[in-house]
């Protein structure tokens, strides 16, 4: 849905808005929103067993930037 710049609402969408008006990739936006996200739930909440959520979400972006950067896919069959 990323790749054809549609999101399904809430945070994604939010990272689709920002990649558009700061000219970066979608995979980027998403990285830096959810990884405040959990940082401002580390600080509130004192338990560092949050910060686990940081491999999924970075685990997540890459793999979004990933795919947002490929403009096609060729397949080649003999």
């Amino acid at each position: 849905m990323l790749r054809e710049h549609i999101s399904p609402g809430g945070v994604d969408l939010l990272a689709l808005m920002m990649s558009k008006i700061l000219s970066i990739n979608v995979g980027i936006s998403l990285l830096l929103l959810d990884s405040i996200i959990i940082l401002f739930g580390v600080f509130i909440l004192r338990d560092e067993r949050l910060l686990y959520s940081m491999l999924i979400v970075i685990n997540v972006s890459i793999t979004a930037m990933l795919i947002t950067s490929i403009k096609r896919i060729i397949l080649f069959i003999k």
